[in-house]
């Protein structure tokens, strides 16, 4: 009678992990998630044979809707004055965000059509992860874009990163695994572009609730588009109550 809350640290990378824990995961009872895409994966990686249990288990997951709109409405905006192109890249300093990638196709994108980096910012969140891949990406990204790269390195309150994210206009989470949701959540939420990458369990989600997503590999451009159909959809599906209903089906 054993839960495991799925994480994606838990168990991507199978050739990486070690006897036991493979031997846990082939044989634990029941595997929480609300992803199957990540099912699937334990399944075919780990031959596991618990049962799936679909459960919106973590409050990282709920969109903040009143919190946006009460700092919306603040006075904060959704542009700067100086009308730069704000691109988020990634939520932590570690190596699956891939930034490098994701790093040279902006720039490359930028020098071809001579858009001048000026009018673009860069923003990173880098305040939690591995400390020596966070200082390799601080030096490529100033190496890269100079004055328009933006690091956050120090952890911010989390209203204060909500306004971060209200002013980003396209938002790029190129990983190779599942991470970095609950900001995902909130940006499909307040109606932000966001690029994935299509192999991930993320991009199967979003997809199965029609929300509308663009990959990395083949749609990327730098025009700015809202979306405030997605709105609609994170608001509905991403709520405490599914968080009460999931855990109330697993505890009763």
């Amino acid at each position: 009678k054993c839960y495991w809350v799925m994480w994606g640290g838990d168990f991507y990378f199978p050739q990486k992990q070690s006897i036991f824990k493979k031997f846990v995961i082939k044989n634990i009872g029941y595997l929480i998630t609300y992803m199957p895409k990540q099912i699937e994966y334990v399944r075919e990686h780990y031959k596991a044979k618990g049962q799936y249990i679909d459960c919106l288990f973590y409050p990282d997951g709920i969109y903040q809707k009143k919190l946006t709109e009460l700092l919306k409405n603040s006075g904060i905006r959704t542009n700067l004055a100086e009308k730069k192109i704000r691109i988020l890249v990634g939520n932590s300093a570690t190596e699956t965000n891939r930034h490098e990638i994701v790093f040279y196709k902006v720039k490359q994108y930028i020098d071809t059509r001579d858009i001048p980096l000026s009018s673009i910012e860069i923003i990173v969140p880098l305040s939690y992860g591995d400390i020596y891949y966070r200082e390799k990406i601080l030096k490529i990204g100033f190496e890269l874009f100079g004055d328009s790269f933006n690091p956050l390195i120090n952890f911010l309150k989390y209203e204060e990163y909500l306004k971060i994210l209200l002013t980003i206009d396209i938002a790029i989470f190129y990983h190779n695994r599942q991470q970095g949701l609950g900001n995902l959540i909130q940006l499909l939420g307040m109606g932000k572009k966001v690029y994935l990458n299509k192999e991930t369990p993320q991009w199967s989600l979003f997809e199965s609730l029609g929300v509308r997503v663009f990959d990395f590999d083949t749609e990327f451009n730098l025009e700015i588009e809202e979306i405030p159909e997605n709105s609609k959809i994170i608001e509905k599906e991403f709520t405490v109550q599914k968080v009460i209903e999931g855990w109330k089906r697993i505890l009763e």
